[in-house]
């Protein structure tokens, strides 16, 4: 798990936890949210 994420954004859980429940075929992405994405799953 990159470690930027955690220290950055202490909450990205909960960010990947609710985008997956408000977006769940995943039609909204982007760079970083691919790259990071996969770390949360």
């Amino acid at each position: 798990m990159p470690r930027i994420s955690l220290l950055h954004y202490p909450k990205i859980a909960d960010f990947f936890r609710l985008k997956r429940k408000y977006d769940p075929d995943e039609i909204l992405q982007s760079d970083w949210y691919r790259r990071y994405a996969p770390h949360f799953a």
